[in-house]
């Protein structure tokens, strides 16, 4: 996936749909769309990419 994919259908960071998901059992340790964490920060954002502004986030497959 491009870059400019992702900067088209993710949401930004001051969305309503920010962590406004149903959190469910499945999700832990499931990942978005682009391979990304499915929950940060507690709840999932709606949609198929997990916004994940706001801090460094390292993953280690």
């Amino acid at each position: 996936m491009t870059a400019t994919a992702r900067t088209l259908y993710a949401i930004g960071r001051g969305s309503p749909c920010r962590n406004r998901g149903i959190r469910e059992a499945w999700m832990d340790g499931a990942t978005d769309i682009s391979g990304r964490p499915r929950v940060f920060n507690g709840s999932p954002d709606v949609g198929c990419y997990e916004n994940q502004s706001g801090g460094m986030v390292i993953i280690v497959k």
